[in-house]
C-alpha cells in the first residue's frame, strides 16, 4: 500500500482527520513558484481536513473564500489533487451557470492535474455532464477501490464535470442512483465542489416554502452521493452566509485564501489608488453610453481606447504582458452591446486611415485632441516615459507602432446571442484584445491580461455581491499596475470605493473565525455595506435578520429605556469615570449659549479613543437598546479598521455638568422616556438644542443625568452617541438565535 493511502487514518491528539500530500498533489504544487507553494499547502490541507474522513453519511458543507480573480481555481485544483492523494475516489465539479465557465474550468483543471496523462496508468479520468449511459464505464471504476487486485497507484479517481443547470444534475442524479442503488453495495467516499457557491444552488423560493430547480437538483445529487463533503468555493459569501443555519447548504466552517503578492484587489484600484485607476464617464456621456440609438459614441470611449492603444504599444516594448486587452462591460442588453461593436470599430478604422499620413490636418487634430491627453495620463505612472513638453516626437514614435497593431488586434462581442466564444489558446494569437459583453462576462470569466475597462453602467438593483463579481479588472496585476485604468460612472465607482469596505470587514470577521476553527454557525453575522447597496439578492436572505441604515441621524444612538431596574447602580461606576474624567481634563471647552446661572454649562472635552470605546461597550443598557448600542460599535470599529488610518477624535460631553434633568415617561413605551434630548428653544433663549452639541468630524460621546419622573430611582446616567459627518452606512445584523 502507498504511503499517502495509509496517511488517510492518521489523525491529531483530537481524532481529527489529517490528510497527506502524495504524488498528485506534490505535481500541482511543484508547478508554482516557490514562494506560493507554501501558502497554497498550507491552505488546501485546512479544507481537506476541515472536511473529515466523510465516513458520516452526510457532511456538512465548507465554504472556502477568496479574492475576485485571485486563483480559486487553483486552489480546489490542489485540493482536488490532495483527495486522490487520500483515497477519494469520486470527484464532482459544478462548474458554472454557463456553457463557456464549464468549458474554461474543464480545461484548467484538466491541464493543471494533468488528466490527459502519458500513455500509462492514468490516475484520473473524467466525464463532462455524464448521463446513465456513463454508467458501466463509472461503475467500473469505482469497483476497482475495493479490488484487491488493483493497488493504491492503479485506482483511478474519477472526476465528473456538471454544469449548474437542474436538467444536466437531474441526469447526473439518475446515473449516481444507477450505480450505488442498483450495481454497488455501498457508496463510496466522494468530493463535491461547487464554483461560484454563491450563485444558482441556493435556494431561491426558500421564503416561499418551496425549492428551486437547481437547488433542489443539487440536494437530489448530495442525496444520491450519501458519503461526501461539499465545498462551496466563492469570492462573494454574502448569500452562502445569510441563508438559514438550517439550511443544508449553511456551511460548517470557513476557509479564507490569501491571495498573492501580485495580486491588486479593490483597495489598490479604488482606495489606495483611485487618483491612478479611476477615471470618470460624465453624467453627459453616460447618456449616449447608455442609449442603443444614439448615433455618436460617447467621448469617453475614445478616451479609454486611445489609452488603451497607447499601453498596448508600451506592453509590447516591455514584452509583457502580452496580449494587453481591454473590456467594453455595458448593460446586458445585446442592442447595446451591437452598437458598442459598431462604435469601436468605426473609432479604429478611422484612426487606422488617419494614422497613415503624419502631415494631414486630421493627424494633428487626432493627436491634439485624443492621443495627447492619453498620453499625459499614461506618463503619470509608466515611468519610461517622457513628459510630452519635453519630447513630442515620442508620442508620434508610439502612434507610428500602435497603427501597427491596430491592424492586429481582435475585437470580439461575447454574449448569450453570439457563438464567439475566446477557447484560452487563442488568446495569445493576437498582440490585443477588445471583448464587449454583459453578463456573460461577469463572474469567472477570465480576460486574459485586462488592462482597460470601460463599464458605463450604474450600479443596478444595488447588489453588492453581483457588483463585486463584475470586477475583471481584479486579479494578479501588479507588474503592470501603471497600466491600468477604468472609466465608470459617479456612482459605480462611488460604490466600488465603498465596496472595500464592507468587504474589508467581512473578511476580517470570516479570517477570525478560520484562524480558531470554530463554527459558522456559532458566529453571529454582521455585515457593513453603503446604504445604497444590499448584500445579495433578497430571496436568498433567509436567515433571522434585520436591516437599517445607521447613522440617518446625527446622534444614532440615544438611551431613552431609563426604567429598566438596575441600569443607576451598573452604571454608578461608569458615571464616577466619566466625572474624574471631566475632572481630570480640566475645563478646556464649556459651552451653552443659553443666559442665567439657573443653567449648568455642558463640559467638552476631547477623549482617548481606546477609553471611549471601553466605556461604551461596558455601558449598562436595556437588551433592545443594547442591540441597538452595539450595531452602532460594529459600524464604528469597521470604519476605524477599514478606513481610516490613525486613531478617530472622539469628545465627551458632559451634559449640563452631569446635573439631573427632569423627564416625563414615554406615551407609546412605559419603560421610556419620552425624549433623552432637550430641544431648541426660544429665540430669546438662543439654546439650540442638545442635538446641536455634536463634532462633526469626531464621534461625540454626551453623558446626561436624568431623573425620570414616577419612576422612584432617583436619577439616573443616559448616553448619546453621534458620529462624524459622511458615517451613514447599511447594517445587515443577525437577530439572536
Amino acid at each position: 500500500m502507498s504511503s499517502y493511502v495509509k496517511a488517510i487514518v492518521s489523525s491529531d491528539d483530537n481524532g481529527e482527520f489529517l490528510p497527506a500530500v502524495g504524488e498528485q498533489a506534490q505535481r500541482v504544487l511543484s508547478g508554482l513558484p516557490e514562494e506560493a507553494q507554501l501558502s497554497i499547502r498550507e491552505e488546501s490541507l485546512r479544507v481537506l481536513a476541515r472536511c473529515g474522513s466523510a465516513r458520516d453519511e452526510w457532511s456538512a458543507a465548507q465554504l472556502v473564500v477568496g479574492e475576485v480573480q485571485s486563483g480559486k481555481t487553483l486552489s480546489f485544483t490542489t485540493v482536488m489533487a490532495l483527495a486522490r492523494d487520500n483515497d477519494y475516489p469520486l470527484i464532482v465539479v459544478l462548474a458554472g451557470t454557463k456553457n463557456n465557465l464549464l468549458t474554461q474550468t474543464e480545461k484548467r483543471l484538466k491541464r493543471d492535474l494533468n488528466v490527459y496523462g502519458d500513455g500509462g496508468l492514468n490516475p484520473w479520468r473524467t466525464w463532462t455532464n455524464p448521463t446513465a449511459a456513463d454508467t458501466d464505464s463509472l461503475l467500473r471504476l469505482l469497483q476497482e477501490w475495493s479490488d484487491p487486485a488493483f493497488s493504491a497507484d492503479e485506482r483511478q479517481t474519477a472526476v465528473l464535470f456538471v454544469l449548474k443547470h437542474a436538467g444536466r444534475l437531474d441526469a447526473l442524479t439518475n446515473l449516481l442512483n444507477e450505480v450505488f442503488d442498483k450495481r454497488m453495495a455501498r457508496p463510496v467516499r466522494a468530493l463535491v465542489i461547487d464554483d461560484e457557491a454563491d450563485q444558482a444552488s441556493l435556494n431561491i423560493k426558500a421564503a416561499k416554502g418551496q425549492e428551486s430547480t437547481v437547488y433542489a437538483a443539487v440536494q437530489g445529487m448530495r442525496a444520491a452521493l450519501a458519503r461526501h463533503v461539499y465545498l462551496m468555493y466563492t469570492a462573494t459569501p454574502q448569500a452562502p452566509l445569510l441563508i438559514s443555519i438550517a439550511d443544508a447548504l449553511s456551511p460548517e466552517k470557513v476557509t479564507m485564501l490569501a491571495a498573492g503578492h501580485d495580486y491588486v484587489g479593490g483597495a489598490d484600484l479604488f482606495a489606495d489608488q483611485s487618483s491612478q485607476f479611476v477615471r470618470q464617464i460624465t453624467e453627459q456621456d453616460m447618456v449616449a453610453a447608455l442609449d442603443p440609438s444614439a448615433e455618436a459614441a460617447p467621448r469617453s470611449l475614445a478616451d479609454a481606447l486611445a489609452f488603451w492603444a497607447l499601453a498596448l504599444v508600451v506592453a509590447q516594448r516591455r514584452n509583457g504582458p502580452r496580449p494587453l486587452a481591454m473590456l467594453v462591460h455595458p448593460a446586458s442588453t445585446k442592442d447595446l452591446h451591437k452598437k458598442y461593436d459598431e462604435w469601436v470599430k468605426a473609432i479604429l478604422d478611422d484612426w487606422r486611415e488617419v494614422l497613415r499620413d503624419e502631415d494631414d490636418v486630421a493627424y494633428g487634430e487626432l493627436l491634439d485632441d485624443t492621443f495627447v491627453p492619453a498620453y499625459e495620463d499614461l506618463a503619470r505612472t509608466v515611468p519610461e516615459l517622457p513628459s510630452y513638453q519635453e519630447e513630442p516626437t515620442h508620442l508620434r514614435s508610439m502612434l507610428s507602432t500602435a497603427r501597427v497593431y491596430l491592424n492586429r488586434v481582435e475585437q470580439r462581442v461575447v454574449n448569450s446571442e453570439t457563438a464567439a466564444e475566446i477557447p484560452e489558446e487563442e488568446w495569445k494569437t493576437f498582440p490585443g484584445w477588445i471583448v464587449i459583453g454583459g453578463n456573460k462576462l461577469d463572474r469567472g470569466f477570465t480576460v486574459q491580461s485586462l488592462a482597460v475597462t470601460y463599464m458605463p453602467r450604474g450600479p443596478g438593483v444595488g447588489n453588492a455581491d453581483t457588483i463585486q463579481q463584475r470586477g475583471r479588472f481584479f486579479g494578479y496585476k501588479r507588474p503592470y499596475l501603471d497600466l491600468l485604468r477604468g472609466w465608470f460612472s459617479a456612482d459605480l465607482a462611488r460604490i466600488f470605493k465603498q465596496y472595500v469596505e464592507h468587504e474589508h470587514s467581512m473578511q476580517a470577521q470570516l479570517r477570525e473565525v478560520d484562524q480558531k476553527g470554530s463554527s459558522l454557525k456559532e458566529w453571529r453575522r454582521k455585515l457593513l455595506l453603503d446604504p445604497d447597496l444590499r448584500p445579495t439578492r433578497q430571496q436568498v436572505i433567509t436567515l433571522s435578520s434585520e436591516t437599517a441604515v445607521v447613522g440617518k441621524s446625527k446622534f444614532p444612538f440615544r438611551q431613552e429605556d431609563l426604567y429598566f431596574e438596575g441600569l443607576a447602580t451598573d452604571n454608578a461606576g461608569l458615571l464616577t469615570e466619566v466625572s474624574k474624567l471631566l475632572e481630570r481634563l480640566g475645563s478646556p471647552d464649556q459651552r451653552d449659549q443659553r443666559p442665567g446661572p439657573e443653567h449648568g454649562r455642558h463640559h467638552i472635552a476631547p477623549w482617548n479613543y481606546a477609553e471611549a470605546m471601553q466605556l461604551i461597550e461596558a455601558w449598562a443598557c436595556s437588551p433592545v437598546e443594547r442591540e441597538q448600542l452595539d450595531r452602532l460599535l460594529f459600524l464604528i470599529a469597521a470604519v476605524q479598521d477599514g478606513v481610516v488610518d490613525k486613531p478617530l477624535q472622539v469628545v465627551v460631553m458632559g451634559m449640563d455638568n452631569l446635573e439631573p434633568r427632569n423627564r416625563s415617561r414615554s406615551v407609546s413605551n412605559s419603560l421610556s422616556i419620552s425624549r433623552l434630548f432637550q430641544g431648541r428653544a426660544s429665540t430669546q433663549d438662543r439654546y439650540p438644542g442638545d442635538e446641536a452639541f455634536r463634532e462633526p468630524t469626531a464621534i461625540t460621546v454626551q453623558v446626561h443625568m436624568v431623573d425620570p419622573q414616577g419612576s422612584g430611582t432617583g436619577p439616573v446616567p443616559a448616553l448619546a452617541v453621534g458620529i462624524p459627518d459622511g458615517w451613514e452606512r447599511r447594517v445587515y445584523w443577525e437577530l439572536p438565535r
